[in-house]
């Protein structure tokens, strides 16, 4: 998988995290609501001619710990937390 990929998914995904942000902190379960909602289908999707399972869970590892971070910057931007 091409790091644009990754970064693409990511980019959608957070759409929902910068929607949320304005109606107060971000938890960890919006991180997760972002990713099952949004990136979890297109990261199947991506993965679904793969054969290698580790593949797709190290690429959701690293989603979900970008999506984190967003997350954290988010709520310091929006909500001083």
């Amino acid at each position: 998988m091409e790091e644009a990929d990754l970064d693409w998914v990511v980019d959608k995904a957070s759409e929902l995290l910068y929607d949320k942000v304005k109606e107060g902190p971000l938890k960890e379960e919006d991180v997760d609501l972002a990713y099952v909602m949004i990136a979890e289908r297109r990261l199947k999707k991506m993965f679904e001619s793969s054969s290698s399972g580790g593949i797709y869970e190290d690429a959701r590892e690293e989603v979900m710990s970008r999506l984190r971070k967003i997350a954290l910057k988010l709520n310091d931007e929006y909500w001083d937390a």
